[in-house]
């Protein structure tokens, strides 16, 4: 990054504090050795899916968060130069795609976030990052719930096959 003037630090500062603050989700990651391409792409992957991307320089990041009243990640977060993920819209998803993006560019890793204004660990964002999708969770709960009715039916259709096949099951599981 070049060097900054005071007026353009504290401009910096602002913007960020104003991010920080309107964000649902702040995830913070490690890029270092990542070449061009491969940080241009991450870019635009993020910005089509609504997630602001960018480098910042660390002593800004901790003005700025101290200014909207965040938690400051621990020290060795910034011990690289890092760069942040904006989602103003879907807490996950910044984790998410920076852990897909992870999978192929080996030496981009998540360090740390702040979510809902509370500091969480790589751990605890690995963990949301395997979560399904919103979308994914409503397909299985409609699957699941359109398929009851046709299994209700086919048990009021056949009450004593049905009846016989349940005390099978169960004296099996009795052991007997």
């Amino acid at each position: 990054m070049a060097k900054l003037t005071r007026a353009q630090k504290q401009e910096e500062v602002v913007k960020l504090a104003d991010q920080f603050g309107r964000a649902k989700a702040a995830v913070f990651a490690v890029y270092r050795g990542l070449s061009v391409r491969e940080m241009t792409e991450l870019r635009k992957m993020m910005r089509e899916q609504g997630i602001e991307f960018k480098v910042v320089k660390t002593s800004l990041v901790r003005r700025a968060l101290n200014e909207v009243k965040l938690p400051l990640p621990a020290e060795n977060v910034f011990a690289q130069p890092v760069a942040v993920a904006f989602s103003y819209e879907d807490e996950i998803l910044p984790a998410k795609l920076l852990a897909q993006a992870a999978k192929s560019a080996e030496r981009l890793s998540i360090v740390a976030g702040i979510i809902g204004g509370a500091l969480v660990d790589r751990s605890y964002l690995q963990r949301l990052a395997s979560l399904p999708s919103r979308e994914e969770l409503v397909a299985r709960m409609i699957g699941t719930l359109s398929n009851l009715p046709r299994r209700l039916v086919g048990s009021l259709q056949h009450p004593v096959s049905s009846f016989t096949t349940i005390m099978k099951q169960y004296q099996s599981q009795l052991g007997g």
